[in-house]
């Protein structure tokens, strides 16, 4: 019999231990699963918002991008008609020489235009260095 009250001590010890961790657990919050299914819903429309701004930022994003392709373009080909023009108009209007337009930066959007002229029996300079009679 002292076998079957030592096993019994044991499993009442056991069953006390249980009993004090449960009371630990605390309240059981019986509202969980309700509370679970509004932030699901909750988090599915978050999901939904987020997905429509990533869409709507996209949008303008690929426009910036369109349009920053077709401006460097555009401004390339007409700085290199306007070029085209200036180098042929030179030296009729100054009886010889020649000049060209140069773009002083690596990015065509922000780079400067210089003007690099040679008119007859002169050196090459740019347009700054010239007299004001070369200038005209």
């Amino acid at each position: 019999m002292a076998d079957g009250n030592v096993r019994l001590s044991g499993l009442q010890g056991e069953i006390d231990r249980l009993h004090r961790e449960v009371a630990a657990l605390g309240a059981v919050n019986l509202a969980a699963l309700e509370e679970l299914s509004t932030a699901r819903e909750r988090k599915q429309f978050l999901d939904a918002q987020s997905a429509d701004l990533n869409e709507a930022m996209t949008t303008p994003e690929d426009a910036i991008r369109k349009i920053d392709g077709e401006t460097r373009d555009l401004l390339g080909s007409t700085f290199q008609t306007v070029n085209d023009h200036f180098s042929r108009m030179f030296p009729e209007l100054f009886g010889g020489g020649n000049a060209k337009l140069v773009m002083t930066g690596e990015e065509i959007l922000d780079s400067g235009v210089q003007v690099m002229a040679q008119p007859p029996g002169k050196k090459n300079a740019t347009i700054h260095l010239l007299s004001g009679g070369e200038r005209r």
